[in-house]
């Protein structure tokens, strides 16, 4: 990062595509990835379960100039990669 640290320093940072995806989204992809055929398992509502999520980006874009490069799907896809690469043959 090459931020000066006055812009930067004891601050935390959303970095995110910017763009809400519902937990059935996550699920729709992942299952893709692993070619997973089960259907999800709804059980009831929990207290505390979150309805919406989205990460605010707007402070990293302020701060320093932070736009995402990597689509939601895309950024799966490679994470998925990454930890077949890293744990293959175990």
């Amino acid at each position: 990062m090459e931020t000066p640290a006055e812009k930067v320093a004891g601050r935390v940072f959303n970095v995110a595509c910017g763009e809400r995806h519902t937990l059935n989204e996550t699920f729709r992809v992942l299952a893709d990835l692993f070619q997973f055929k089960e259907a999800p398992v709804f059980g009831p509502p929990r207290t505390g379960d979150i309805q919406d999520s989205l990460a605010d980006i707007s402070a990293a874009r302020e701060a320093f100039e932070y736009q995402p490069k990597v689509s939601f799907e895309e950024g799966l896809y490679r994470t998925v990669a990454w930890y077949r690469k890293q744990y293959a043959g175990r």
